[in-house]
C-alpha cells in the first residue's frame, strides 16, 4: 500500500487545523468486535466457515469557520481470520477536503483526498482477494474574477494523482477547468464551461496516455424548494497512439427539498470518461453513482447513468433510498455492461438508548459482450444499545446471495457481528456489510 499518498492529505488537513485548534471539532472513535460467516470465501460448493476478531479506529476532524475550512473522516479496520481462510486484513478509508481562502472571493486553494477499497474485478466476489486500495489526491487553486455587471469568470488549474494497489492504471492528471456565468434572472444563471486534462500513466508501455477536452453550455437556478443544473456540449479524447473519439456530453441535476429534513435528488449524465474520473466524482458526490459498478480500466468509455436518491434525517428516523441505472460502453475490451441497482438503509431510534436499523440492495449486472448476467441480493439488520452518549454495544446479521449465468459464480452467505464502539463511527470494512451501516 502506498501510505505516502494517503498521508499527504491527512497532513494538509491536520497541520492546517493545528493553527486553529480551538475552533476545530475533533471526535475520535474505537471499536472491538467478533464476526462470523458460514461461507467466508463466497463459494457455491465446499463452503468454509470462519470467524475472528475485528478492531476499529477512526476520527472525524472538521473546521467550518474562518479562511481555512476542512473535513477529514478516516478509519482503519483490522480483521482477523481464525481459520486462515484469508490472511489477516487491514483496511483504510479516508474522505478529506481542505479549503484555504487566501483572498476573499478571489483565490482559494482546495485539497481533496479519497482513499478506499474498490473491486479489482467489478463482477468478482466481494472477498479480500478481489479488493485493492485506491486513492485519488487532488490539488489546485480556484481563481475568481467577479465583475460588477454580475459576470463571473473562474479558472481552476488542478493536479490529480491516482493510485491503484494492484491494477496497472496508476496515473497523474494535469488540467485546467475554466468557466463564465451570468445571472440572467435573480433565480437563474447561464454560462459556459470548458476544460482540458492531460492523462499520463505510470505504466505507459501498457496504457496509452491521452488528452480529454470538454465544452459545455450551462443553465442553473433555484426555486423556493428546489435547485437544478443543466449542461450540454461535446467531449473529445485524443490518444497518443491514435483511436481518437468525439461525442456528445451533458448532465442534469435536480434537487427537491420535500421538507427541512428530507430531499430527493435526481442525476442524469452521458459522457466520454474513464474509471479514474469516476472514482473522483463519486468521492466528491456519492449520489452521482457507485464506482464499484465500473470496471477499473485505462480505457475511456461512454458512461450513461441515472441516479435517484431520497434522504431523510431527523431525530428518530433516518432514511436513505437510492437507485442507479447505468449503461457502459468501453473503447476496446469486452466489458460493456448494463447495471440496475436499488437499495435502502433505514435507522429508527426506539428511545434514547436503543437504535435499530435494516438495509438491503439488489444489483443486476448484464455484461452484454459475453452474455453474462449476475443478480446480487443483500439484506441485513442491526441494533445498537447506547450505554452513554459515546459508548454503544452493537450487533448485526446479514444475508448475501448471487445468481449468475456464469458457472461457479453463485453463492449464499449468512454472517453476523457483535461488538462495542466508543465515539465516532465512520466507514468500516468487514464481513457484515458495515459499509452499508456506517457512512461518513
Amino acid at each position: 500500500m502506498n501510505i505516502k499518498r494517503l498521508m499527504i492529505a491527512i497532513g494538509v488537513c491536520f497541520l492546517g487545523g493545528s493553527a486553529t485548534l480551538s475552533a476545530a471539532t475533533f471526535e475520535p472513535g474505537a471499536g472491538l468486535g467478533w464476526q462470523y460467516s458460514n461461507n467466508v470465501a463466497l463459494t457455491p460448493d465446499d463452503e468454509q466457515v470462519d470467524h475472528g476478531a475485528v478492531g476499529y479506529l477512526g476520527a472525524l476532524f472538521t473546521e467550518e469557520g474562518g479562511p481555512l475550512t476542512y473535513s477529514a473522516a478516516g478509519t482503519v479496520t483490522r480483521q482477523l481470520y481464525a481459520n486462515s481462510t484469508f490472511g489477516n486484513q487491514t483496511y483504510f478509508n479516508l474522505n478529506a477536503r481542505a479549503r484555504w481562502e487566501q483572498i476573499d472571493d478571489r483565490l482559494a486553494w482546495v485539497v481533496d483526498d479519497f482513499f478506499s477499497q474498490t473491486p479489482i474485478n467489478s463482477l468478482g466476489k466481494d472477498v479480500p482477494t478481489n479488493i485493492e486500495n485506491s486513492n485519488v489526491f487532488s490539488l489546485g487553486p480556484n481563481i475568481l474574477f467577479p465583475l460588477s455587471s454580475g459576470n463571473l469568470f473562474r479558472i481552476n488549474p488542478f493536479f490529480r494523482d491516482y493510485y491503484y494497489e494492484d491494477s496497472d492504471t496508476d496515473n497523474q492528471q494535469y488540467g485546467l477547468d475554466a468557466g463564465w456565468s451570468y445571472p440572467m434572472y435573480p433565480t437563474m444563471r447561464i454560462g459556459i464551461n470548458a476544460d482540458i486534462t492531460d492523462v499520463n500513466y505510470d505504466q505507459n508501455d501498457l496504457n496509452s496516455d491521452y488528452t480529454t477536452s470538454q465544452l459545455r453550455a450551462v443553465v442553473s437556478g433555484s426555486r423556493p424548494h428546489s435547485e437544478y443544473s443543466v449542461s450540454l456540449g461535446a467531449s473529445q479524447v485524443s490518444r497518443d497512439k491514435g483511436n481518437d473519439q468525439t461525442g456528445f456530453g451533458g448532465s442534469l441535476t435536480y434537487l427537491y427539498n420535500l421538507t427541512g429534513r428530507s430531499s430527493v435528488r435526481a442525476y442524469a449524465a452521458t459522457d466520454l470518461t474513464d474509471s479514474s474520473q469516476g472514482l473522483y466524482n463519486s468521492g466528491v458526490n456519492p449520489d452521482d453513482g457507485n464506482p464499484d459498478n465500473v470496471q477499473t480500466s485505462s480505457e475511456t468509455y461512454r458512461n450513461n447513468v441515472f441516479t435517484l436518491v431520497y434522504n431523510r434525517d431527523d431525530d428518530t428516523f433516518d432514511t436513505r433510498i437510492w437507485s442507479e441505472v447505468r449503461d457502459i460502453n468501453y473503447d476496446k475490451t469486452l466489458n460493456d455492461r448494463q447495471v440496475l441497482e436499488f437499495g435502502a438503509d433505514l435507522d429508527y431510534q426506539v428511545n434514547s438508548y436503543l437504535v435499530t436499523g435494516v438495509y438491503g440492495s439488489y444489483v443486476k449486472y448484464k455484461e452484454t459482450d459475453i452474455s453474462r448476467t449476475d443478480k446480487r441480493y443483500l439484506l441485513g439488520g442491526r441494533v445498537s444499545y447506547n450505554f452513554s452518549r459515546k459508548l454503544a454495544a452493537t450487533a448485526g446479521i446479514q444475508y448475501r446471495k448471487r445468481d449468475s449465468t456464469e458457472a461457479g459464480s453463485n453463492y449464499n452467505e449468512f454472517s453476523a457481528l457483535i461488538g462495542v464502539v466508543y465515539g465516532y463511527v465512520g466507514k468500516t470494512t468487514g464481513i457484515v456489510g458495515s459499509s452499508n451501516a456506517y457512512q461518513y
